[in-house]
C-alpha cells in the first residue's frame, strides 16, 4: 500500500513526543561535578581507560526519554502514550513500515554485545541467535504476513 497522510497521526505523534520528552531529566552541574570528582578520586591509572570514559560520560548524561524508549520499546510507555503508539504502529504497518516492538533490533538478542551494530547483526544472523526469541519470531512473522497480503 503506497502513500498515506501523516496528518492522520498528528495528534498521536504529539501525545507520544510529549510523553517521551517528559521522561527527560537534565543533569545538574553540581551533581555532575561531584560524581566526576568521585570517579577521578578512585582512578589509579595514569591513562584514561574505557571504564573512566564511560563513568564520566554517565555522570554527564541525564535521563533521556528517547533513549529509554529505544532501549525498552513500547514497554516504556503507558496510558495515553501507549494508546497513541499503538495507533501509530497500526497505521505504519498498514503502510508497510514496521516498528521493532523492543525499541531497537538489538532487543531481539541482548546477550550479544551491540557496540558495533553491523558486527552484532552478522553474529546474530550467522549464529541464528534470533531463533530462540519469541518476540523476534512474532515480529518477523507479522512482517511476512503483512507483506504477503500486499
Amino acid at each position: 500500500m503506497a502513500g498515506g497522510n501523516l496528518d492522520e497521526l498528528a495528534a498521536d505523534l504529539i501525545v507520544l513526543r510529549q510523553a517521551i520528552t517528559a521522561r527527560d531529566v537534565p543533569v545538574k552541574t553540581a551533581a555532575a561535578r561531584a560524581e566526576i570528582d568521585a570517579v577521578f578520586d578512585k582512578v589509579r591509572s595514569a591513562e584514561v581507560t574505557d571504564g573512566l570514559r564511560n563513568s564520566v560520560t554517565s555522570a554527564l548524561s541525564g535521563r533521556d526519554g528517547w533513549r529509554d524508549v529505544k532501549q525498552s520499546g513500547s514497554r516504556a510507555l503507558a496510558g495515553h502514550a501507549l494508546t497513541a503508539f499503538t495507533r501509530i504502529d497500526a497505521w505504519m504497518r498498514k503502510h508497510q513500515v514496521f516498528i521493532v516492538p523492543g525499541g531497537e533490533l538489538e532487543s531481539f538478542n541482548r546477550t550479544t554485545p551491540s557496540g558495533n551494530k553491523s558486527a552484532w547483526l552478522a553474529t546474530v544472523l550467522e549464529n541464528r541467535l534470533y531463533e530462540g526469541d519469541a518476540e523476534a519470531h512474532l515480529f518477523v512473522q507479522g512482517v511476512s504476513q503483512q507483506l504477503a497480503c500486499s
